[in-house]
């Protein structure tokens, strides 16, 4: 039953409560209840594409890093082992890792290949795609640890562009979004901005206006992902240097 004068208590949250880690964390207070479970699988969601590349630079073959990550997940939901990640213990991402960790090396193989196709509760995760986007991956020049962190800090990147792009379609500006998305990123040019400004009928000057203010818009969101899985205010910038090594 949930606890409805309890701060975190689902039935108390706003509309347009922001789907943080950590909020997410305190949402799933209760697993049984609906709201709960479904804070926890998008915990999952978020997350288990760093968990798998993690496995694969650790000796693990595909089929093998998919049932790990799924049955390492599954045992997260069914077994409420989320409520030991403390947001006062720093950041998600060491105690998510440090999870795997364990949780691999306490497994059992032939109770895993049991599983695999039976018990294993399967979240509709794309392992397919995982597994093409690992022949491209320099992992010969990255450990393990350090691949993970490389994946985290993709998918921060790709979630806030994805925000980005949302916002943009509210204010119907997705089309220009679009033509000027590969741009965020830094590569730019002359030839490039008077292209853009050629469709869409308005002056160079204008698209580089966009994609200065979207490129901002797009730092600010990236620290807002950041935020949201460490403590304090202070490690924020910390965390973005690092995450920013970790993509080099």
């Amino acid at each position: 039953m949930v606890d409805h004068n309890h701060p975190n208590s689902i039935e108390q949250r706003p509309q347009g409560f922001a789907t943080t880690c950590w909020s997410l964390v305190a949402a799933t207070a209760d697993p049984q209840h609906r709201e709960g479970r479904q804070a926890l699988e998008e915990l999952c969601a978020r997350y288990w594409n760093p968990l798998y590349f993690w496995l694969r630079r650790d000796g693990c073959g595909h089929e093998d890093s998919q049932d790990l990550v799924q049955e390492f997940l599954a045992q997260m939901i069914e077994h409420h082992n989320i409520d030991r990640a403390d947001p006062e213990r720093g950041r998600f991402r060491t105690f998510l890792l440090s999870s795997l960790k364990n949780f691999r090396k306490n497994a059992d193989r032939a109770q895993r290949t049991q599983k695999r196709g039976g018990n294993v509760r399967h979240l509709g995760l794309d392992f397919d795609s995982a597994g093409s986007q690992w022949t491209n991956e320099p992992f010969h020049t990255q450990t393990a640890d350090r691949l993970f962190d490389r994946k985290w800090a993709l998918q921060m990147i790709e979630r806030s562009i994805e925000r980005l792009e949302a916002a943009s379609r509210e204010r119907n500006r997705h089309e220009l979004f679009a033509r000027i998305k590969p741009l965020l990123a830094g590569a730019d040019g002359e030839e490039t901005y008077q292209a853009i400004a050629e469709e869409f009928g308005i002056t160079a000057g204008a698209i580089k206006v966009a994609v200065h203010r979207w490129r901002e818009q797009l730092r600010e969101t990236i620290r807002r992902e950041i935020r949201d899985t460490v403590l304090d205010e202070q490690d924020v910038d910390s965390e973005l240097d690092y995450l920013i090594a970790a993509m080099s």
